[in-house]
């Protein structure tokens, strides 16, 4: 049995079945599309979401739980999953093998792997998963590929075609000119002859330099407009995802896809023209040596079938040490921007030990995989080189004895040598596409895998609603990960302001990300002025709402435009506020300063001074509906005092509801327990 490495950090089980329905049906399914069907937890994919998702695929999976001494008991006749712990993260592998002193089994970060009893025993999380045939519907495999579709013949394209052509027959003229000067100019000793041909070539030398700049300009240009494309296209997708969906991948995921996009846009632009140039070289170059010599292009031809041979099994060992590459390098830059978010505490050694501990492990075993790889593409290169060296020495000893028995002339001998390189370079360009497409095409099914969710549905001509009187709760169930409710509400009514407390972790944040309608209940319903969510315009709904939350990211601007979203209108408002409610002392007492530049996620603010500048934000504009999540948890009483009064007379036709363990409430007429609501 064998296992497909994984590509993001979460994919361990995706990989694990993808793995177990190759060995029981003989069928690769695309990762992407399990990715889609599969509910995401903090932790990655749980068991019973596993389960849900085999079945589709006729896996059958059954869990059982057992102590250690239980599991090297195990006589295995076909391998289970069992669950790992790894860096403080449960990671799913293939166990093939139980012996007295070793288990074998298959990680889906690094492949094959033994570990002594003991190594394991530290590792086990009492959980192992049996898997067997069952039935299996007609599924489709793939995902439509939203990335690398033909963009059709233009003018472009013809122009770039003619272009190929006049290289090809411009450089088969530098290649007939020394064939004139040997065979024609020197014997005959004409000096006018030599001037003439000098003229005429070095025009066709000018037109071929000319040609050559007129391709690269209209391939570089449409590269640009390629990446321009698809850039628009996944930043486009990013924004219209439902946060269900956003959840699939980490951030480190979404920016090593966003960095691929200028590695496709090339390799898109350049793929046809490359693959046409090169078969019209190849082409040209065997017509040619074969009509000088059929001996000397015997051995060519050989020379070629070797030069493709060992390509061919180059290119499956870089398609087997890729995803080693892809995992290795995932991990090198998620411990390096680990260490680089961590810069304000590696003052602490135990800190700094701590985290360099990870990222120089990561670095090692990145540079260690990349030495091999690296090693690997040497050999591929001496071998070429010897071969190249090699061949010359045989056509030259073949074509010259051709020349000594007047068969042909020197003149044709050279020609040769030239056409020699039209035939061979192909060969080398179709190798080292062979050896990079399966590396592009994994880079593009990524990128692609983003590009093929449908859009939230935002219901466009859905019900705009101008004052919310009341938010309703119908048998509501929320769930990210199949069998674990985070919300489980029956009936319940908001008519008025509310105040919401409970303990950490009891749904209370959830429960206000699904009044906003960023996330979808699972099951029930959402109900405003008894409208279902569903019938909303929820794009017009979610503009007239205001969610001030912990974490909140201060993208890079200026405090003033942070706060008026660098809206003419709403600077105009802000100014006018802050005269009329008196701001000044807040923002002197909290040493606001509108001028300053947010950099890094606002990383020079204090914690009060970051919940201040986004509570700003409720005096550019009216909101029908204000959630505040903690929001007055790090200001001083003397600030909270001045803002909860501001906000109250200023955002008076909104609805609040709020959320606090330190009873900071703007209002305080209803208060309620998420339990008494969220009977999980």
């Amino acid at each position: 049995m064998q296992i497909t490495l994984q590509q993001d950090l979460r994919d361990c089980g995706l990989s694990v079945l993808q793995s177990f329905h190759y060995e029981f049906f003989g069928k690769k399914i695309d990762i992407n599309v399990l990715k889609k069907q599969v509910n995401f937890g903090n932790n990655g994919i749980n068991i019973s979401e596993l389960k849900e998702l085999g079945l589709k695929w006729g896996l059958a999976l059954t869990s059982m739980s057992g102590d250690f001494e239980s599991f090297m008991k195990i006589k295995i006749k076909t391998p289970i999953i069992s669950i790992i712990l790894i860096n403080g993260a449960k990671h799913y592998v293939i166990v093939t093998k139980i012996k007295k002193d070793k288990v074998y089994f298959l990680d889906p970060i690094f492949g094959s792997k033994v570990l002594s009893s003991w190594e394991f025993k530290d590792l086990y999380q009492n959980v192992i998963i049996t898997v067997e045939k069952a039935f299996v519907q007609e599924i489709n495999y793939k995902i439509s590929n939203f990335v690398f579709s033909y963009t059709g013949f233009n003018f472009n394209f013809f122009i770039v075609v003619l272009t190929i052509f006049i290289s090809l027959l411009t450089s088969f003229a530098s290649s007939y000119f020394l064939k004139l000067i040997l065979d024609s100019v020197i014997p005959l000793k004409s000096n006018e002859l030599l001037l003439y041909l000098t003229i005429v070539f070095a025009w066709l030398a000018i037109v071929r330099i000319f040609s050559n700049f007129l391709r690269g300009y209209i391939i570089g240009k449409n590269e640009k407009k390629i990446y321009l494309n698809l850039n628009e296209k996944y930043y486009s997708k990013l924004v219209n995802l439902s946060l269900k969906n956003i959840s699939k991948l980490t951030t480190y995921d979404y920016v090593r896809r966003a960095n691929f996009l200028s590695e496709i846009a090339a390799f898109k632009a350049q793929f046809i023209y490359g693959i046409l140039s090169e078969i019209i070289n190849f082409l040209f170059g065997a017509i040619l040596l074969s009509w000088i010599s059929y001996k000397m292009f015997l051995i060519s031809f050989i020379i070629g079938i070797l030069i493709f041979c060992i390509s061919f099994i180059f290119q499956n060992i870089f398609i087997n040490k890729y995803n080693k590459i892809l995992v290795s390098s995932l991990k090198k830059y998620t411990t390096n921007l680990d260490f680089l978010f961590s810069l304000k505490n590696l003052k602490e050694e135990d800190n700094l030990k701590f985290i360099n501990s990870f990222r120089n492990s990561a670095l090692e075993e990145d540079f260690k995989i990349n030495w091999n790889f690296e090693k690997i593409i040497k050999w591929q290169n001496y071998i070429f080189e010897f071969l190249m060296i090699l061949s010359p020495i045989a056509i030259t000893y073949l074509g010259i004895s051709q020349v000594l028995k007047n068969e042909i002339t020197i003149g044709s001998f050279l020609m040769f040598i030239t056409g020699f390189n039209y035939f061979i370079s192909p060969i080398r360009t179709f190798s080292e596409i062979l050896t990079k497409y399966p590396l592009n095409k994994e880079n593009i099914n990524m990128v692609n895998f983003i590009l093929s969710f449908e859009n939230e549905q935002i219901n466009d001509n859905g019900l705009e609603i101008k004052k919310i009187e009341k938010i309703a709760f119908e048998n509501l169930i929320f769930e990210f990960e199949k069998n674990r409710n985070i919300l489980n509400i029956k009936n319940f009514v908001i008519d008025s302001d509310i105040q919401i407390s409970g303990k950490n972790g009891s749904g209370k944040s959830t429960l206000l990300k699904i009044i906003k309608t960023t996330l979808k209940p699972s099951y029930g319903s959402i109900k405003i002025n008894n409208v279902d969510r569903n019938y909303l315009n929820l794009k017009k709904f979610r503009s007239n709402v205001f969610y001030g939350e912990q974490g909140y990211y201060f993208n890079s601007s200026s405090v003033f435009e942070f706060i008026t979203f660098n809206n003419v209108e709403y600077a105009k408002t802000f100014k006018e506020n802050i005269i009329k409610y008196n701001l000044n002392d807040l923002l002197i007492n909290a040493k606001i300063n509108f001028s300053e530049s947010l950099q890094n996620n606002g990383a020079s603010l204090s914690s009060g001074q970051r919940q201040i500048i986004l509570l700003l934000r409720l005096f550019v504009r009216k909101y029908n509906l204000i959630l505040l999540d903690e929001s007055f948890e790090n200001i001083d009483k003397e600030n909270i005092e001045i803002l909860k009064s501001a906000i109250n007379e200023f955002q008076d036709q909104a609805l609040f509801i709020e959320i606090s363990h330190n009873d900071n409430f703007i209002k305080n007429n209803r208060r309620i327990y998420i339990d008494e609501i969220n009977k999980n």
